[in-house]
Protein backbone atom coordinates (compact mmCIF):
# COMPACT_ATOMS: atom_id res chain seq x y z
CA UNK A 1 0.00 0.00 0.00
CA UNK A 2 1.50 3.30 -0.84
CA UNK A 3 0.74 6.37 1.42
CA UNK A 4 -0.51 9.91 0.13
CA UNK A 5 0.77 13.04 1.51
CA UNK A 6 -2.76 13.78 3.50
CA UNK A 7 -2.31 9.91 5.32
CA UNK A 8 1.36 10.87 6.33
CA UNK A 9 0.65 14.45 7.88
CA UNK A 10 -2.29 13.33 10.09
CA UNK A 11 0.30 10.56 11.44
CA UNK A 12 3.01 12.93 12.15
CA UNK A 13 0.35 15.30 13.55
CA UNK A 14 -0.77 12.14 15.92
CA UNK A 15 2.64 11.99 17.24
CA UNK A 16 4.13 12.66 21.21
CA UNK A 17 0.27 13.25 21.98
CA UNK A 18 -0.64 15.85 19.24
CA UNK A 19 0.12 18.87 21.35
CA UNK A 20 3.20 19.54 18.94
CA UNK A 21 3.39 19.02 15.27
CA UNK A 22 6.46 18.48 14.25
CA UNK A 23 8.24 21.53 12.17
CA UNK A 24 8.89 19.15 8.53
CA UNK A 25 8.12 16.09 7.76
CA UNK A 26 9.92 14.40 4.75
CA UNK A 27 8.95 10.66 3.11
CA UNK A 28 12.26 9.14 1.64
CA UNK A 29 13.54 5.49 0.77
CA UNK A 30 12.36 2.97 -1.68
CA UNK A 31 9.05 4.11 -2.13
CA UNK A 32 8.29 0.44 -3.89
CA UNK A 33 4.78 -0.77 -3.56
CA UNK A 34 4.74 -3.17 -0.45
CA UNK A 35 8.32 -1.69 0.95
CA UNK A 36 8.31 0.26 4.34
CA UNK A 37 8.15 3.93 4.21
CA UNK A 38 10.53 5.42 5.49
CA UNK A 39 9.32 8.73 7.10
CA UNK A 40 11.38 11.51 9.18
CA UNK A 41 9.98 14.23 11.30
CA UNK A 42 11.85 17.58 12.72
CA UNK A 43 10.30 18.30 15.87
CA UNK A 44 11.16 21.76 18.45
CA UNK A 45 11.63 21.94 22.13
CA UNK A 46 10.06 18.55 22.84
CA UNK A 47 11.73 15.81 23.81
CA UNK A 48 11.06 12.44 20.80
CA UNK A 49 11.39 8.96 20.88
CA UNK A 50 13.94 8.29 18.20
CA UNK A 51 12.64 5.83 16.71
CA UNK A 52 9.68 4.25 15.71
CA UNK A 53 7.52 1.06 13.90
CA UNK A 54 4.41 1.46 13.23
CA UNK A 55 2.80 -1.49 10.60
CA UNK A 56 4.58 -0.31 7.16
CA UNK A 57 6.02 2.81 8.68
CA UNK A 58 9.62 3.51 9.78
CA UNK A 59 9.35 6.45 11.56
CA UNK A 60 12.42 8.77 12.17
CA UNK A 61 12.11 11.70 15.11
CA UNK A 62 14.67 14.49 15.96
CA UNK A 63 15.03 17.30 17.82
CA UNK A 64 15.83 20.69 16.01
CA UNK A 65 18.60 21.09 17.43
CA UNK A 66 19.98 17.76 16.69
CA UNK A 67 18.90 17.64 13.72
CA UNK A 68 21.05 20.50 12.69
CA UNK A 69 24.14 19.29 14.52
CA UNK A 70 24.07 16.19 12.41
CA UNK A 71 23.22 17.89 9.38
CA UNK A 72 26.11 20.44 9.93
CA UNK A 73 28.37 17.28 9.99
CA UNK A 74 27.10 15.72 6.85
CA UNK A 75 25.59 12.95 8.93
CA UNK A 76 24.23 10.32 5.94
CA UNK A 77 21.38 9.48 8.04
CA UNK A 78 19.95 12.84 8.24
CA UNK A 79 21.60 14.05 4.91
CA UNK A 80 19.54 10.88 3.02
CA UNK A 81 16.10 12.38 3.98
CA UNK A 82 17.21 15.91 2.81
CA UNK A 83 19.03 15.45 -0.35
CA UNK A 84 16.49 12.22 -2.07
CA UNK A 85 13.32 12.41 0.42
CA UNK A 86 9.98 14.23 -0.52
CA UNK A 87 8.20 16.98 1.15
CA UNK A 88 5.28 16.34 3.38
CA UNK A 89 4.41 18.68 5.32
CA UNK A 90 5.49 22.15 7.50
CA UNK A 91 8.57 23.91 7.00
CA UNK A 92 9.49 24.19 3.60
CA UNK A 93 11.87 26.80 4.14
CA UNK A 94 13.36 24.43 6.48
CA UNK A 95 13.83 21.45 4.20
CA UNK A 96 15.39 24.00 1.27
CA UNK A 97 18.20 25.70 3.50
CA UNK A 98 19.15 21.95 4.31
CA UNK A 99 19.74 21.18 1.18
CA UNK A 100 21.21 24.47 -0.29
CA UNK A 101 23.63 23.97 2.57
CA UNK A 102 24.90 20.46 1.11
CA UNK A 103 24.53 21.31 -1.78
CA UNK A 104 27.05 24.78 -1.47
CA UNK A 105 29.11 22.99 1.22
CA UNK A 106 32.21 20.73 1.88
CA UNK A 107 32.85 19.03 4.72
CA UNK A 108 35.92 19.78 6.84
CA UNK A 109 38.23 17.83 8.31
CA UNK A 110 36.16 17.91 11.79
CA UNK A 111 33.66 16.96 9.69
CA UNK A 112 34.82 13.78 8.29
CA UNK A 113 36.60 12.89 11.45
CA UNK A 114 33.02 13.26 12.80
CA UNK A 115 32.00 10.30 10.51
CA UNK A 116 34.48 8.46 11.47
CA UNK A 117 33.38 8.45 15.03
CA UNK A 118 30.24 7.81 14.32
CA UNK A 119 30.99 4.59 12.52
CA UNK A 120 33.22 3.27 15.30
CA UNK A 121 30.11 4.46 17.46
CA UNK A 122 27.46 2.57 15.23
CA UNK A 123 30.33 -0.89 15.26
CA UNK A 124 30.93 -1.03 18.88
CA UNK A 125 26.99 -0.76 19.46
CA UNK A 126 26.75 -3.59 17.03
CA UNK A 127 28.86 -5.90 19.03
CA UNK A 128 27.44 -4.74 22.35
CA UNK A 129 23.62 -6.49 20.62
CA UNK A 130 25.65 -9.69 19.13
CA UNK A 131 27.47 -9.84 22.15
CA UNK A 132 23.68 -9.63 23.82
CA UNK A 133 22.09 -11.95 21.14
CA UNK A 134 24.72 -14.43 21.24
CA UNK A 135 24.24 -14.82 25.43
CA UNK A 136 20.32 -15.54 24.63
CA UNK A 137 21.11 -18.13 22.76
CA UNK A 138 23.50 -19.84 24.97
CA UNK A 139 21.13 -19.34 28.35
CA UNK A 140 18.40 -20.68 26.27
CA UNK A 141 20.12 -24.37 24.77
CA UNK A 142 22.85 -24.47 27.91
CA UNK A 143 20.15 -27.06 29.97
CA UNK A 144 20.07 -29.29 26.64
CA UNK A 145 21.57 -31.92 25.49
CA UNK A 146 23.61 -29.92 23.51
CA UNK A 147 27.27 -30.90 24.56
CA UNK A 148 30.02 -27.88 25.14
CA UNK A 149 31.73 -28.72 22.03
CA UNK A 150 28.44 -28.71 19.74
CA UNK A 151 27.70 -25.10 21.28
CA UNK A 152 30.99 -23.69 21.06
CA UNK A 153 31.54 -24.89 17.05
CA UNK A 154 27.91 -22.91 16.95
CA UNK A 155 28.06 -19.74 19.00
CA UNK A 156 32.25 -19.13 17.42
CA UNK A 157 31.08 -19.70 14.18
CA UNK A 158 32.69 -22.96 13.03
CA UNK A 159 29.87 -24.67 12.63
CA UNK A 160 26.95 -23.69 10.18
CA UNK A 161 24.40 -22.48 12.82
CA UNK A 162 20.76 -21.38 11.43
CA UNK A 163 18.84 -19.57 14.76
CA UNK A 164 16.09 -16.53 14.67
CA UNK A 165 16.88 -14.00 17.00
CA UNK A 166 15.37 -10.07 16.71
CA UNK A 167 18.71 -9.19 18.72
CA UNK A 168 21.43 -10.07 16.62
CA UNK A 169 18.70 -9.32 13.81
CA UNK A 170 19.30 -5.57 15.07
CA UNK A 171 22.81 -6.02 15.19
CA UNK A 172 23.53 -6.67 11.75
CA UNK A 173 21.15 -3.47 10.80
CA UNK A 174 23.14 -1.50 12.88
CA UNK A 175 25.97 -3.11 11.04
CA UNK A 176 24.75 -1.00 7.45
CA UNK A 177 25.21 2.19 9.47
CA UNK A 178 29.08 1.91 10.31
CA UNK A 179 29.62 0.73 6.76
CA UNK A 180 27.05 3.78 5.82
CA UNK A 181 29.36 5.99 7.50
CA UNK A 182 32.54 4.49 6.22
CA UNK A 183 31.23 5.32 2.81
CA UNK A 184 30.15 8.50 3.20
CA UNK A 185 33.36 9.49 4.81
CA UNK A 186 35.80 7.54 2.18
CA UNK A 187 33.34 9.54 -0.85
CA UNK A 188 34.17 13.02 1.12
CA UNK A 189 37.37 12.57 1.20
CA UNK A 190 37.74 12.21 -2.08
CA UNK A 191 35.73 15.74 -3.03
CA UNK A 192 32.03 14.15 -4.03
CA UNK A 193 29.11 15.95 -3.50
CA UNK A 194 25.66 15.06 -2.62
CA UNK A 195 26.41 11.75 -1.18
CA UNK A 196 23.69 9.80 -0.76
CA UNK A 197 22.70 6.21 0.36
CA UNK A 198 21.04 5.48 -2.66
CA UNK A 199 24.18 6.52 -4.64
CA UNK A 200 26.22 4.01 -3.03
CA UNK A 201 24.03 1.47 -3.44
CA UNK A 202 23.87 1.65 -7.30
CA UNK A 203 26.99 2.32 -7.90
CA UNK A 204 29.87 1.02 -4.86
CA UNK A 205 33.48 1.87 -5.89
CA UNK A 206 35.00 0.56 -3.15
CA UNK A 207 35.80 -2.42 -0.61
CA UNK A 208 33.64 -0.86 1.94
CA UNK A 209 30.63 -0.18 -0.54
CA UNK A 210 30.61 -3.18 -2.05
CA UNK A 211 30.25 -4.77 1.61
CA UNK A 212 27.53 -2.63 2.59
CA UNK A 213 26.05 -3.74 -0.62
CA UNK A 214 26.04 -7.07 0.09
CA UNK A 215 24.66 -7.09 3.91
CA UNK A 216 21.71 -4.72 2.40
CA UNK A 217 21.17 -7.39 -0.12
CA UNK A 218 21.32 -10.13 3.01
CA UNK A 219 18.68 -8.59 4.63
CA UNK A 220 16.21 -8.00 2.02
CA UNK A 221 16.68 -11.53 1.06
CA UNK A 222 15.67 -12.98 4.19
CA UNK A 223 12.18 -13.17 5.15
CA UNK A 224 10.23 -14.12 8.01
CA UNK A 225 10.87 -17.91 6.84
CA UNK A 226 14.58 -17.61 6.91
CA UNK A 227 16.48 -17.77 9.36
CA UNK A 228 20.00 -16.16 10.22
CA UNK A 229 23.07 -18.37 9.82
CA UNK A 230 26.20 -17.62 12.49
CA UNK A 231 28.95 -17.97 10.13
CA UNK A 232 27.44 -15.18 7.59
CA UNK A 233 26.94 -13.17 10.82
CA UNK A 234 30.57 -13.33 11.93
CA UNK A 235 31.73 -12.89 8.04
CA UNK A 236 29.82 -9.91 7.96
CA UNK A 237 31.32 -8.50 11.74
CA UNK A 238 34.97 -9.68 10.86
CA UNK A 239 34.58 -7.67 7.34
CA UNK A 240 33.13 -4.46 8.78
CA UNK A 241 35.67 -4.11 11.67
CA UNK A 242 38.43 -4.97 9.00
CA UNK A 243 37.37 -2.26 6.89
CA UNK A 244 36.79 0.13 9.97
CA UNK A 245 40.73 -0.56 11.41
CA UNK A 246 41.95 0.36 7.64
CA UNK A 247 39.89 3.41 7.67
CA UNK A 248 41.13 4.42 10.86
CA UNK A 249 44.92 4.02 9.16
CA UNK A 250 44.74 6.56 6.57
Amino acid sequence: MQSDAQTLREMGLRLNGGDNPPELGISYGSRKLGRDVDLLFVFKGIPVAKNIVQGQYDLSQVDYEDFSFRLGNWDIEYTEPVLTGEYIFGNAELLEKAREFLNTGKPTPENLDYMGKRALETYLQAEMLYSQGKNELFNGRVNSRETFNGLTRELVGVRDFEFESPIISKALSQLTYTLSYIASRGRYSLGEREVTLKGILESPVSRCEAELVGLMRYFKSRDETQKIVMSEVNRRFENTKSLLIREAMF
